[in-house]
C-alpha cells in the first residue's frame, strides 16, 4: 500500500504514485491501493489514472474497478473503461519501443468532502486471469487549473 500526503506544492501536483504490476500477470485477486491523507477540502483537484502497457497487450481498452474508502468508513465503487488504443489499433499515450504510458482523466473538479484518509483500490476487471501486458498502474491528483 502506498501512502501519499496531500499538501500544497508549487507545481500543483499533489499525488503522483505508480505501482509495478507482477510481470507474471495481473490476477483478478490482486489489488493496487493508494492511501491519500487529505487536509484541503476547499481546493478542487483533478484525478487521473496512470497506465503503462506493453504493445503486446491484447486489447485496446482496460476495464478497472475502483473502490474508494472515505475517512468516515463509507465506500463507493466505480467501473472505469480506459482506452489505450484508437479504433484503427494505433496505441495512444507516449513512449518508445514496446511500452506506452497513458495519463487518463477520471474526474475533474473534485472537492474532497472531508479531511482524512482516502484509499483508492484498483482491480482489473478484464476476462483474462492473469491479465498480461499491463506493467504499471498509478494515480495523479493535482490542483484543477483555472480556465484560461
Amino acid at each position: 500500500m502506498v501512502i501519499v500526503c496531500l499538501s500544497s506544492c508549487i507545481s500543483g501536483k499533489i499525488a503522483n504514485e505508480n505501482e509495478v504490476i507482477n510481470p507474471a500477470g495481473w490476477s483478478i485477486a490482486d489489488s493496487i491501493a493508494f492511501t491519500v491523507m487529505v487536509e484541503d477540502t476547499v481546493q478542487a483537484v483533478d484525478f487521473y489514472v496512470n497506465i503503462r502497457n506493453k504493445t503486446s497487450y491484447r486489447y485496446s481498452n482496460l476495464i478497472l474497478f475502483l473502490d474508494t474508502r472515505f475517512p468516515d468508513g463509507r465506500t463507493s465503487r466505480d467501473t472505469l473503461e480506459c482506452f489505450l488504443a484508437r479504433p484503427d489499433g494505433e496505441w495512444t499515450g507516449s513512449g518508445i519501443g514496446n511500452r506506452k504510458q497513458n495519463t487518463l482523466l477520471l474526474k475533474r473538479n473534485v472537492i474532497f468532502p472531508a479531511s482524512g484518509s482516502y484509499t483508492f483500490v484498483f482491480r482489473q476487471a478484464m476476462r483474462d486471469n492473469p491479465l498480461m501486458g499491463i506493467s504499471d498502474l498509478g494515480i495523479t491528483i493535482q490542483n484543477t487549473e483555472a480556465p484560461e
